[in-house]
């Protein structure tokens, strides 16, 4: 056990390095991650909060306002399992630290249960953010006493261990069976897409189960019943979420503790079998993780100069760049995929609730009505803006070169032409995903031709902008001191501040659609004006500041 937390201390230190080296610079980059990281969620936190107090109020008319955490903790949970999946993955097969971790002496479950608990670590900033503000407004609304909030301490510690237990038994079950194969690398990415969408499967099916088993009219009976009946109604594919929630509304009697109990129960249950099988079954997972095939065949003249082809550099370059972060499972899941992710999330409600498309389409004329239509634009695109900004392509372009920027100084092409190759496959992946969410609002909205043109103009303006952004954060403050590519861009402080700028200027252009009213015209056109105005000068700076940092750029 002391190895254990040893090795837990030790891995912990390690992912710290997104602070880089200790000194006044590092205490710098940490103070400015926090306050990117404050300012990024202040609002989204804030709307919780107006949500959640105001809603108490209307619930507790009913006498269900316990209802606030039987139907908040569950999509929290999936919201865990959701991020911890990318966090497994990265953290239990693709770090770089499995193979020096391998010949140590140590046994399977001590490395499985300390790499559990770095991910568990960072799961708490997802329940910073959407838990503890549920907790705490609970408990003021409704007068908790010190057990309720002795049981909130306890439940907001262990709340993310099952939604991670189950990602952590997907992911090792999946990579047991994908890692069999010699092209390790490729099954591997494989597994971890396949283990992604058999979660989302899972809830999917199982929320159409629970709506199809409540019909309306028993929803509203049991509202009418009062006594926080409703509260009883709530599942989940995590039952801890339903113990927790009735833990706390229950608070005060036998019943509460006996829910809190049944929640202790599974989570110790959950990890001693993720333990158990983890045992058994990681290390076979994770052996040869650095292994890849290699092909080799004689090519004659003739073949080797069919195989050749001239290309323009820019173009050959973003093809390099392209292939890398298919290639590579850590880039693949945090760039790639996240274009796919984000459109199939949002769109997620209406898989799950076939009657949702039929009210929305109720909807329409409201909608369309020329005295809506600006803003329905504006959030359109400022949800176009968000997903651009996750993906973190162009604000890890320079820092993915790590120890081998120098190859850069070597290329028979300029600096320019560089930088604009590595803005490439960000905006080809930022239009994969766009025409996701274009496609999913044509299907639910049928807007008409000319709304599609200009929703197609603003996406294009808004991922060159956030792409601009982005490389140009990289090229000023890169990160190359890495060794393993999770740091590359997991552990890059620069993709976190492009995110931050993304939601900055998504919920910019919504109050600005707001604030002045603005209709389809308007809002398209000043929409437009500001991304190309911002583009221009993005284009400007990167031609020649940025060009002069690229090649004053040292490893």
């Amino acid at each position: 056990m002391n190895r254990f937390f040893k090795l837990s201390i030790v891995l912990f230190k390690n992912s710290l390095q997104v602070i880089g080296k200790k000194g006044k610079n590092s205490i710098i980059k940490l103070v400015l991650l926090f306050i990117c990281l404050m300012m990024a969620f202040a609002p989204m936190v804030a709307g919780i909060i107006f949500f959640l107090w105001n809603g108490y109020d209307y619930l507790n008319q009913f006498n269900q306002a316990g209802a606030i955490l039987s139907i908040t903790l569950p999509v929290i949970s999936f919201v865990i399992f959701f991020f911890g999946i990318f966090y497994v993955a990265n953290a239990f097969f693709f770090s770089q630290d499995i193979e020096n971790l391998l010949p140590l002496p140590f046994k399977p479950w001590e490395i499985l249960l300390s790499k559990f608990v770095i991910t568990l670590i960072y799961e708490y900033i997802t329940c910073i953010i959407l838990a503890l503000p549920v907790i705490l407004i609970y408990g003021i609304k409704s007068g908790g006493g010190v057990i309720y909030y002795l049981y909130s301490i306890i439940i907001f510690l262990t709340l993310p261990i099952l939604p991670l237990v189950i990602a952590t038994l997907i992911m090792i079950i999946i990579m047991r069976f994908t890692n069999v194969s010699r092209y390790k690398e490729r099954f591997k990415l494989i597994g971890g897409i396949l283990a992604l969408f058999i979660g989302i499967g899972i809830n999917i099916i199982y929320q159409r189960a629970i709506l199809s088993s409540n019909s309306l009219s028993q929803i509203l009976q049991t509202i009418a019943e009062g006594n926080n009946s409703i509260v009883n109604m709530g599942n989940s594919i995590f039952p801890t979420a339903k113990y927790a929630s009735k833990a706390l509304v229950y608070n005060m009697h036998l019943e509460g503790m006996l829910n809190m109990l049944l929640y202790l129960i599974i989570i110790t249950i959950s990890i001693l079998i993720m333990v158990f099988l983890g045992e058994g079954m990681y290390f076979k997972g994770v052996m040869g993780v650095s292994e890849t095939p290699a092909k080799r065949k004689k090519l004659s003249s003739e073949e080797f100069s069919r195989s050749i082809k001239q290309n323009s550099h820019i173009y050959a370059y973003a093809m390099k760049e392209m292939k890398l972060l298919i290639r590579t499972p850590i880039y693949f899941l945090n760039c790639i995929l996240m274009n796919f992710i984000w459109p199939v999330f949002l769109l997620l409600p209406f898989i799950t609730q076939k009657n949702l498309i039929t009210e929305i389409k109720k909807m329409i004329p409201m909608i369309t009505d020329p005295q809506y239509s600006g803003i329905v634009l504006a959030i359109v695109i400022a949800m176009g803006i968000f997903i651009f900004s996750t993906n973190g392509i162009s604000a890890s372009a320079i820092s993915r070169e790590g120890d081998k920027l120098y190859v850069c100084k070597y290329l028979p092409m300029d600096y320019r032409q560089q930088i604009i190759a590595k803005i490439v496959p960000a905006l080809i992946m930022n239009f994969f995903g766009s025409l996701l969410l274009l496609i999913g609002a044509i299907y639910i909205f049928f807007p008409n031709i000319i709304i599609i043109f200009m929703i197609i103009i603003l996406f294009a303006l808004g991922a060159l902008l956030i792409s601009f952004l982005g490389i140009l954060l990289d090229l000023m403050f890169p990160k190359l001191n890495w060794d393993s590519e999770q740091k590359a861009v997991k552990q890059n402080l620069n993709v976190a501040i492009n995110l931050f700028i993304g939601c900055a200027i998504a919920g910019i252009l919504v109050f600005i659609a707001f604030k002045f009213s603005l209709n389809l015209l308007g809002a398209f056109l000043v929409t437009g004006a500001i991304f190309a105005t911002l583009d221009g000068l993005l284009y400007y700076v990167l031609s020649t500041q940025g060009v002069k940092l690229f090649k004053n750029m040292e490893n």
